[in-house]
This record gives structure tokens, C-alpha cells and sequence, in this order.
């Protein structure tokens, strides 16, 4: 029998306005007005003709297509591609993870990165913006299954922590500040030909994914990997190129300056670093004007409505009630002294005029009170160094804090030093083992294994808190990636010091540079241990200040922990007297030009040809024999025939040789090694 009438009106009711129908030719989007705090509205979208011709753009080609989606809905198919290095790198959205806020695929290759972004409806009353970011390789990706028991990809590895963190690291200072909504940028690797490496597609596929959603961004954010093969500069070298270069830089920033440095080298000059941050630098550029055009044809209206401003009588009002007190409270003396008048000051701000006060100046809330009272230390800082009054510590610009150095101050462990750098003291020791100690790994790229690892400790109490402590988190990991890499270009060769080597630093004490303590730790404590090394690799984290206020940036040498809280940059550099073996560079502008950029490098080898002179004083050269309980691992080269002897029958005459001996003898392939404990 044929439907009741009421139900055919509901149907035609639905067609015509339902967000979901199958039926419908007009189509409406439910999405909040930009500029609304209020509940979300209906509104239509005008969507692109699938004939629409191609637009023509500068550095890149950009093509729409039109697709139906799984319920009927239309999806508009948006691609962008751009010359990278010599090879392309392609940008699709509207396919995959139509859901999100903004979902973009890159592609390069049969490398697949996809990044997603989206973020709450509702801003917090939070004085930072809370951004969460996460990268993942499934195994699925080069045709791999995990070796887990579950079969099923589990906890974030050290390597996808790492890649969130370079991801993070350049896109956050390009949110802006006012945003205070949770934002969560999510990445994943769908596909991987063992080519083209992952990292850098990463951060420009989460770039991408923020300026076309509707989360406001400053400007678009692109990354670059530059090596060096052969005496020449290569931008986003292959995985076989990286095998043969002297240099892994991680670059990333904006059209007009650098946000993020991440990388490692064989005791690179300065000068030729500086031209592959150039060489990226030019890279980078032409992937954000990309993405610039691309964000302003097919992204979504930003969310401006949903920023928090402070109010712009707040500053001002500040300045003259606080400036004072906050100048009085960083020349109070050590660490706890500053910290202690600070944060007093804040609180007695938001006592006095957050509008929960109830005092007649009470108007302002506390988000805009601590955002307000950041930017006033910060300023103060500045013109405090400028002024010549000197830092908190009292230094000037380029000086570096005290150094102590105690060789061997643990009596069982195979090789240890207390580091101490001002208020920031680093325990560091060395075990040495056989090659069953090595740290084994499992990526894209397969099983794979390190004979030299450097772990890093931070507790809670190393800064007099309380707070959680086991596993590492992301910061731990990526402290002891830093002061790994650092120490790795001396490590002699596994076949002049067959031991697999574990370096643990424990931070003790902190108030700045905690990283660079350990990698100077690190090394006096492999010399300690009685491995020889090549030589010393001392580290140092240089800052900067940066102001309105402030004519010109001040360069800062061995920053404090209240200059790393309130100044603009954080950059770690590593290495000898010849060049450098490692470099980091975080930011809290929105880049750093190149002349900023030299001035800090040559600031920073000045600083760390002065910590190597005081390293190499208190231990010059390793220890001449290693303790009495360091396993002796002896090579012995023997006449292929004689191996069955040796070995016996199912193995029991090694077995017993082993045994008699205290250690055991194994290897399958000759030389043959013989452990002795």
C-alpha cells in the first residue's frame, strides 16, 4: 500500500534542509559564525562547480574536483602541488578525514602523510593556548606487522615523540596567542616507499591542516630536511643521499624567517651551516606563499570571535603600578629568590584587579592579568640588559655561569661526573657492556640497534616541586636525543671498542641548560669510564631578548631558566673547537631573521670554546685502564677450521670455557669475541 501522507512530508521536509539527506540538491552545513560564541547556526555553504578550470599560481598548481561523499553529501576535492628540491610535493583535502576541522594529505613519492586539526567550541580561561600534537607510523605503512604480542601498533615510540615534537615546535608559536580553545593536531604515516623521509612532510601536512580549518593561525608554517652530500647543499634528500651526508638538518618557519632548527652534523663550521638554513630557509618560503594562496582560496573563515584580547588600558596600568616591583624582583639574588618575588607579584596582581576580587578595580580577568604580566617581565628583562644593569644573575650578555667538575664521584659505576653549571647540576654515569645491551629498535625502516644510548632524568625535585615521576615524557626523550647526538660523532667505532655503551644523566639541580650539562657530563663521564673518545664535545643554550621596547636583540650566553620562561629563544648548540655536532632552536616570535642567527652562533662557540678549556683541565685525556668491574671484552682471530673445535659438540666446549673464565665467548661470525667479566 503506498505511504501515509504525513510520512511523505517529513521525507520532503528532510530532503530540503536536512544537513545528512540523500535526496536534497541544496545542502546546508552546520557550523558556528566565525565571529559567534553563541549556540551554532545553519548556513550555506557555495560550493565550487566540478568544471571549474584550474587556477594558475606562482609556485604551485592547484586543481578542484568534486565527489560524492558516503551519504549523498557533495565534497569538494581540493590538490596543490609544489617543486621541492627537484621533486613534488602534493597537497589534497576533502577526500580523507572530511570531519575535521582541516585534513590534509601530502604526498611525495609513495610517502603518505596525513594531519588533521580540530578544536573545542569553547575558549578556556588559560594564560597559554593548549595545543596537543601526536605523530604515528603504522607498520601497515611499508608493509610490516608490529613484533608486539597484540600484533596491534601500541604506545607512542622515541621516534614518533620526536617527530611530534619538531611538528609542535614551529607551528605553536604561530597560533595566536589569544587562542585559548583545546587544539589537537593529529598525524599519521598511511604510506612509506623507505625514500622519502617522512619528517619534514609531517609538519607541513599539520601545517596545512591549520590554515585551511578554522583555527587562526599568524601565517602559514613549512619544514625541510637540507643534507649535505658530497660537499653540496641537498633539500629534502633521499633516505640513500642521508646515508652519505655529514649533515641532518630539520628546518622549519615562515616566508620571512626561521621558527625551529633540529639536527646533527660531523663537526660542521658555522658559516656552512648558516648556508644550509639558507638553502632551506629559500624552500620553506615558496611552500608557505603555497600554502598562503591555497588557505585564502579554499580554507575556512578563522575564528576570530573566539580569541581572548586583553584589554588595551591593562598594559599601561601594569607598567606603572608593577614595573618597580618586577625590576626589584629580578635583581633579588638566586634562583629561589626571583621565583619567590615573581610569583608573589602575580598574585598580588590577580588579588587586586581580577574581577573575583571584589576590590573597585576588580575588571579584568585573571587570564588577561598573567598573559599582560608575562609580556612586563619580559620587557623589563630587556631593558634591563640593555641598560647595562646586567642579568638576574648578575652577568653580562655573553658570560657563562661558574662550572664545577667532580671526576669519578661514584665509586661502582663504570665511568661518572657531577657537572654543575651555576644552579643547574647534572649526575651523569656510563655503563659499558656486550653488544646484547645495545638498544634495540623497531621502525618503518625495520629492526634496528644502538650500541651507544643516552638516557635523560629530569625529577621533580631537581626545581623543589612535587610531581610525577617514571616513565619518560616527551621532553626527557627529547633532552637525551639532543645530548645523544651530541656525543655520538666521537664514539669510537664499534671495532676499536667493541662495548655497547649506556650514558644516564640525572638532572640534580635546574635552572637552565639542563641538556647542555648532560651532554658535557656525558662526556667527561665516557673519559671517566676509560673510553676513548676523540675528544671533548662541550654544549651551550643561548637566548635571546627580544622587545618594543629594545632597539636591537640581545643575545644571551648560557641562559637561566627564568630567561629561557620569559625570552624569546632557546638555542642549543654542541660541539669542539672545530665545528659542531648538534644544534636545536626553539621560538616564541614569529621568526628569527639570519643576522640574529649569526650573531648567536658566533656567541655560542665563543661560550663553548670557554666551557671545553675548563672540561679539559679537570680531565684531559681518558682514563688510561678501565675499573676492575667493567667486563673485558677481548678479540681473538682464529683459523676458520679450528671454530668447530672451539665450539665442540652442540656447544658445551665454549660453554665450558665460558664458565671457567667468569664471562662467556660468542659470535657467529668471525672475529671471534671472548667476554670476560
Amino acid at each position: 500500500m503506498p505511504p501515509p501522507l504525513f510520512f511523505l512530508i517529513v521525507v520532503a521536509t528532510l530532503s530540503c534542509h536536512s544537513p545528512w539527506s540523500r535526496y536534497g540538491h541544496v545542502q546546508a552545513f552546520l557550523s558556528p559564525h566565525p565571529r559567534s560564541r553563541g549556540t551554532p547556526e545553519f548556513r550555506a555553504v557555495e560550493r565550487r562547480t566540478p568544471d571549474a578550470s584550474p587556477l594558475s599560481l606562482s609556485a604551485h598548481t592547484l586543481s578542484t574536483s568534486t565527489s560524492g561523499g558516503p551519504t549523498g553529501t557533495f565534497f569538494t576535492e581540493e590538490k596543490m602541488e609544489v617543486e621541492v628540491g627537484g621533486k613534488i610535493l602534493a597537497f589534497e583535502t576533502g577526500k580523507i578525514g572530511r570531519s575535521a576541522d582541516g585534513s590534509v594529505t601530502v604526498r611525495q613519492g609513495e610517502t603518505v602523510v596525513y594531519a588533521s586539526a580540530c578544536a573545542e567550541n569553547k575558549p578556556q580561561e588559560l594564560d597559554f593556548t593548549p595545543l596537543r600534537i601526536d605523530y604515528f607510523e603504522r607498520f601497515s605503512a611499508a608493509g610490516m606487522t608490529s613484533g608486539s604480542y597484540t600484533k596491534r601498533d601500541g604506545r607512542a615510540s622515541d621516534r614518533e615523540i620526536l617527530v611530534a615534537r619538531l611538528i609542535d615546535r614551529p607551528l605553536r608559536p604561530m597560533l595566536t596567542e589569544a587562542w585559548t580553545c583545546e587544539t589537537q593536531v593529529l598525524s599519521w604515516v598511511f604510506s612509506y616507499d623507505g625514500v622519502h623521509n617522512s619528517e619534514p612532510m609531517a609538519i607541513c601536512a599539520a601545517s596545512a591542516a591549520v590554515v585551511l580549518s578554522s583555527i587562526p593561525l599568524e601565517t602559514p608554517v613549512a619544514g625541510v630536511q637540507v643534507g649535505r652530500v658530497d660537499g653540496r647543499l641537498v633539500v629534502n634528500p633521499t633516505k640513500q643521499e642521508m646515508a652519505n651526508s655529514t649533515l641532518n638538518l630539520m628546518v622549519a618557519g615562515t616566508e620571512e624567517g626561521i621558527l625551529m632548527i633540529e639536527g646533527a652534523a660531523e663537526f660542521l663550521p658555522e658559516e656552512v651551516l648558516l648556508d644550509a638554513l639558507r638553502e632551506g630557509h629559500a624552500a620553506i618560503a615558496d611552500i608557505c606563499r603555497a600554502l598562503r594562496e591555497w588557505g585564502a582560496k579554499v580554507g575556512k573563515p578563522k575564528r576570530l570571535g573566539d580569541l581572548c584580547l586583553a584589554p588595551p588600558e591593562l598594559k599601561p596600568l601594569l607598567q606603572e603600578r608593577y614595573a618597580k616591583a618586577i625590576d626589584a624582583a629580578l635583581k633579588s639574588g638566586n634562583r629561589n629568590a626571583y621565583s619567590a618575588s615573581l610569583h608573589g607579584i602575580e598574585d598580588s596582581i590577580v588579588a587586586s584587579l581580577g574581577v573575583d576580587s571584589g576590590l573597585p578595580d576588580g575588571e579584568f580577568l585573571a587570564r588577561d592579568l598573567k598573559v599582560e604580566f608575562k609580556k612586563l617581565v619580559k620587557q623589563r628583562m630587556a631593558l634591563m640588559v640593555a641598560a647595562g644593569r646586567g642579568r638576574a644573575d648578575g652577568r653580562g650578555p655573553s658570560e657563562v655561569r661558574p662550572i664545577s667538575i667532580e671526576m669519578g664521584v661514584l665509586p661502582t659505576p663504570h665511568g661518572s661526573v657531577l657537572f654543575t653549571r651555576g644552579e643547574t647540576q647534572a649526575l651523569v654515569t656510563v655503563t659499558l657492556g656486550n653488544k646484547g645491551m645495545s638498544q634495540r629498535t623497531e621502525s618503518l625502516d625495520g629492526s634496528d640497534s644502538k650500541r651507544f644510548y643516552l638516557q635523560y632524568s629530569f625529577p621533580p625535585s631537581s626545581v623543589g616541586e612535587v610531581g610525577r615521576v617514571g616513565a619518560p615524557g616527551r621532553r626527557e626523550i627529547g633532552h637525551g636525543n639532543l645530548a645523544e647526538r651530541a656525543l655520538l660523532p666521537v664514539i669510537p667505532s664499534e671495532e676499536d671498542f667493541p662495548y655497547a655503551l649506556r650514558v644516564e644523566s640525572m638532572i640534580m639541580e635546574s635552572c637552565g641548560s639542563s641538556s647542555m650539562a648532560s651532554a658535557c657530563g656525558g662526556s667527561l663521564a665516557l673519559m671517566d669510564c676509560g673510553v676513548p673518545l676523540k675528544r671533548h664535545i662541550a654544549g651551550v643554550a643561548m637566548g635571546l631578548l627580544l622587545d618594543e621596547a629594545v632597539d636591537e636583540p640581545i643575545v644571551l650566553t648560557d641562559i637561566l631558566g627564568l630567561e629561557d620562561a620569559f625570552g624569546t629563544m632557546d638555542f642549543k648548540i654542541c660541539g669542539d673547537a672545530e665545528g659542531v655536532t648538534t644544534f636545536q632552536l626553539d621560538i616564541k616570535c614569529n621568526g628569527l631573521t639570519f643576522p640574529t642567527l649569526e650573531k648567536a652562533l658566533r656567541q655560542a662557540k665563543e661560550g663553548r670554546l670557554h666551557i671545553l678549556k675548563i672540561m679539559e683541565e679537570a680531565c684531559p685525556a681518558p682514563r688510561a685502564e678501565m675499573r676492575g668491574n667493567v667486563m673485558r671484552i677481548s678479540q681473538v682471530k682464529i683459523n676458520p677450521s679450528f671454530i668447530g673445535k672451539l665450539i665442540g659438540p652442540q656447544g658445551r666446549q665454549v660453554g665450558r670455557g665460558g664458565r671457567r673464565a667468569g664471562g662467556r665467548a660468542g659470535g657467529k661470525r668471525r672475529p671471534l669475541r671472548c667476554l670476560v667479566k
